[in-house]
């Protein structure tokens, strides 16, 4: 009968041990995913305030260049402009000289 008794109780040594190794492998396996998932999250954290600031400077270059981009057009009327108006003296002053040319040729 005692031995009947040890048996058993030595089986639910067994069980109680194996139930035990069974529950530290899984609390070593949820505290390795727990520490994975906080760095993937400090990863996420990292990475989404890294693509606001990103969208921030992207916007600010953007304005930029659209800003450069009206500069340069105002800048090129003007040149052709400025080209024009120089284009009509040179031909005014060559009208002129040729004026000149022609009344001194004729004293």
């Amino acid at each position: 009968m005692y031995e009947n008794l040890f048996k058993e109780a030595q089986t639910f040594k067994r069980q109680i041990v194996g139930v035990d190794e069974i529950k530290k492998d899984r609390d070593e396996r949820v505290s390795a995913l727990r520490m994975e998932v906080n760095q993937i999250q400090a990863q996420l954290d990292k990475l989404t305030s890294e693509h606001a600031a990103l969208k921030v400077h992207s916007k600010s270059v953007n304005e930029e260049y659209m800003r450069l981009n009206d500069d340069y057009k105002t800048m090129q009327r003007n040149l052709n402009m400025s080209n024009d108006v120089r284009q009509q003296a040179e031909d005014h002053l060559i009208e002129i000289q040729k004026q000149y040319r022609s009344i001194k040729e004729a004293y």
